[in-house]
């Protein structure tokens, strides 16, 4: 039986890039029993049709949140597709050697080499952007494979900018190591981090590492570093431990960020992971079911609709809301967890009146919350999902809060690791 006109049928056109060559292709959304398919053309390589959304519903009032879609112009060159001011991270590729080889990567580190960008060059890059803006993620390939890194972060501090680093930690093992780094004024580090299975990093990154992980996180700790888990969730390896991430981060003390990361088919991918992709919905379905529904779909999308009431009025960047990611700030109460959301509700306040003193810090430092000591009892738990370049939207992923810093100027994250990483360096 054919679908009403409501249910089936365009629902808007934008610009893709073609999976196979990355030509940049008109494309179609569409709605078909229930789901939003992408469809495009190459002209070299033919027709291609794709899961866009599997929950039309949960996209388009997240949608309706989210910061107004400026139109794609596929003539413009990459750094053109830039909106300097819809940014708040700038990213920086430091290397393409990594001392892993992931049968699963988005950079697909260590295949190509690279003329690594300098320490002069990095300064200079960002000579031209206001320090308490922006945020610096340093990342690779492998960072700790940069002898120069301590140097690095010196320098970038130095400027006024805060650093994240992005790492899979092994260096970390090495506790001088750790101490150099903090020396050096690096308090952020983001952890990768897939779950307390040994068979789980053998499928995701070639070898049992869980017990290194573990004490990698402990030398962190012991240097007074914030730490944030970067989760990347691959369905049926290690989607199922979800509930558990969350309540061991939320009972570290210096653990205050689960970054949790739906595998996309970007870069290496020896897993085929687009045949059976998990979207933010799938993960937020997954939290409810893990954590009892001490998480659910409502909180997050609660918490999209406070930030944007906040975009709205403030326009600070911090609260401008993304149809790829999902905040949603965390506080422990005693033996169990919260949404800080719900504790803008009369009733919550009056049975939990201890509450009120962790509301009023988030709300007091959200606009600089990562130059600040975090209490022990506040996670931020996010859901990011990038894009491939058989799903990309360019409309949206222009829109990115993330810039990479390249040679050839600002480039958003997903067009970088996707089109432009090979060319773009």
């Amino acid at each position: 039986m054919k679908a009403s006109p409501a249910q089936d049928g365009v629902v808007r056109r934008t610009h893709s890039p073609c999976p196979t060559c990355a030509r940049i292709l008109e494309a179609e959304i569409i709605r078909r029993e229930g789901r939003l398919y992408m469809r495009k053309t190459c002209p070299e390589h033919g027709p291609c049709e794709v899961l866009f959304k599997k929950d039309p519903g949960f996209y388009e009032e997240v949608s309706r949140l989210a910061h107004a879609v400026e139109p794609f112009q596929p003539e413009a060159p990459a750094s053109c597709h830039v909106a300097l001011e819809h940014a708040r991270i700038i990213s920086i590729d430091l290397t393409e050697r990594c001392n892993l080889e992931c049968p699963v990567c988005f950079t697909d580190a260590n295949s190509r080499s690279m003329d690594e960008i300098s320490k002069e060059e990095i300064l200079a890059g960002l000579a031209t952007l206001p320090s308490n803006r922006y945020e610096v993620t340093l990342l690779g390939g492998e960072p700790t494979l940069r002898e120069d890194l301590p140097e690095l972060i010196r320098a970038i501090l130095g400027k006024g900018f805060s650093i994240k680093l992005i790492t899979n930690g092994l260096r970390m093992e090495d506790p001088g190591y750790v101490r150099d780094l903090r020396a050096a004024g690096l308090r952020w580090v983001i952890l990768q981090f897939d779950g307390f299975s040994g068979e789980i990093y053998r499928k995701l990154r070639g070898q049992d590492l869980l017990a290194r992980k573990f004490r990698i996180i402990e030398n962190l700790a012991r240097a007074d570093m914030h730490i944030c888990l970067a989760i990347m969730l691959v369905h049926g390896v290690n989607d199922h431990q979800i509930g558990e991430m969350i309540r061991f981060g939320t009972d570290h003390a210096r653990i205050h960020h689960l970054a949790f990361l739906p595998a996309s088919s970007l870069g290496r991918d020896r897993l085929d992971l687009f045949v059976d992709h998990l979207a933010p919905e799938d993960v937020i379905r997954l939290m409810e079911e893990q954590t009892d529904r001490r998480i659910r779909r409502e909180d997050f999308l609660a918490t999209m609709r406070w930030m944007s009431r906040i975009h709205r009025v403030t326009g600070h960047i911090d609260f401008r809301q993304r149809v790829c990611f999902f905040p949603l700030p965390v506080l422990r109460h005693g033996r169990t967890f919260a949404p800080a959301v719900r504790l803008l509700r009369p009733t919550y306040l009056l049975r939990h009146p201890s509450a009120v003193s962790r509301l009023a810090f988030v709300a007091r430092h959200f606009f600089h919350i990562d130059r600040v000591d975090l209490p022990a009892e506040l996670t931020f738990v996010t859901i990011e999902k990038l894009y491939s370049l058989a799903n990309m939207d360019l409309s949206d992923a222009k829109q990115c809060n993330t810039l990479y810093l390249t040679r050839q100027g600002f480039v958003p994250s997903c067009m970088y690791n996707s089109i432009y990483r090979k060319t773009c360096s």
